[in-house]
C-alpha cells in the first residue's frame, strides 16, 4: 500500500556480531545518516566500507527479506 512503511528486517547473526548489528540498526534509523550515506561518493580505503555499509542499508530498507545478509561482508572487512 502507498505510504506504508517497509516491513522490519533483522541482520544475520554472525556469532559476535550483535553489537555491530545493533549499531547498524541504530544508524539506519537516522534519516540524516541515510541521506548522507546514500548521497556519498566512494574513494580510497573508505570505498570498501562505505559501499558495503550502503549495501546493508539498501537491503535493510528494501524489506525484500526478513534477514539482511549484506552485513557479512562488512563483518569480514572489520576483522
Amino acid at each position: 500500500m502507498a505510504g506504508e512503511a517497509p516491513a522490519a528486517c533483522g541482520l544475520a547473526n554472525l556469532g559476535n556480531s550483535c553489537y555491530l548489528n545493533a549499531l547498524l540498526q541504530c544508524l539506519a534509523s537516522l534519516p540524516q545518516f541515510q541521506e548522507d550515506l546514500l548521497a556519498s561518493s566512494d574513494s580510497g580505503q573508505a570505498r570498501s566500507y562505505t559501499g558495503t555499509l550502503r549495501e546493508c542499508l539498501w537491503e535493510m530498507r528494501s524489506g525484500a527479506s526478513a534477514t539482511v545478509q549484506a552485513n557479512r561482508a562488512l563483518w569480514r572487512q572489520l576483522q
